[in-house]
């Protein structure tokens, strides 16, 4: 996983996120959402 590439994407997406679903947001949840 590259940190600086989940932290860019996280944050890009944190805004419209759920707040349920906030959870698919951590490290070990997280998918490229870009790829």
């Amino acid at each position: 996983m590259d940190p600086q590439g989940w932290l860019a994407d996280m944050l890009a997406c944190i805004t419209d996120y759920k707040i349920t679903r906030i959870d698919d947001l951590l490290p070990w949840n997280w998918s490229n959402h870009a790829a």
